[in-house]
């Protein structure tokens, strides 16, 4: 069973919630990354999306430059286990109404991220996993097929090709 630790994000960008909101979207926008994990001490305490910086900084004409990470962030996180499987990771972003949550050891320190878009991507490649197995065991199926009509024909030939002879 496919586990978030088998396919979280490892190399997670973080942010000091002290850091000003522009210097945020600076770094999302070099990593090409829709949000930023807030730590302290190795420990998620909150998460800053896009949608953070667009609703609480953009649209409210707020300085970005004066505004720190602590004030618009999402608190508190919502954070899994990296044991937790692809099933009950979609269903605890569904309850939570959240699209990605930080994995973290039973400490509580840091260890991945997990999106809505990691689960759509290790979902697909389940399914073209299931479809290859699925081809291989029709062929598996032929091929037996095939093997009971060449042994009838060899019985047909040693002990009833003379009594019935083919037209």
């Amino acid at each position: 069973m496919v586990t978030i630790g088998d396919f979280m994000t490892r190399d997670v960008i973080t942010i000091d919630a002290d850091q000003s909101t522009k210097f945020a979207a600076d770094l999302m926008t070099y990593h090409k990354i829709s949000c930023l994990v807030v730590v302290k001490d190795s420990l998620p305490v909150g998460i800053l999306t896009e949608r953070d910086l667009i609703k609480k900084v953009v649209a409210k004409d707020r300085d970005s430059k004066l505004t720190s990470v602590r004030e618009v962030m999402s608190s508190p996180v919502h954070t899994i286990a990296p044991d937790q499987h692809l099933g009950q990771v979609s269903q605890f972003l569904k309850n939570h109404g959240i699209r990605r949550a930080p994995v973290v050891d039973p400490h509580g320190r840091l260890l991945g991220l997990v999106t809505q878009t990691d689960i759509v991507k290790e979902t697909e490649k389940l399914h073209h996993e299931h479809q290859r197995l699925m081809w291989y065991q029709n062929f598996q199926f032929w091929i037996i097929v095939v093997c009971v009509l060449f042994v009838l024909f060899l019985i047909y030939k040693m002990f009833f090709s003379s009594v019935f002879p083919l037209p």
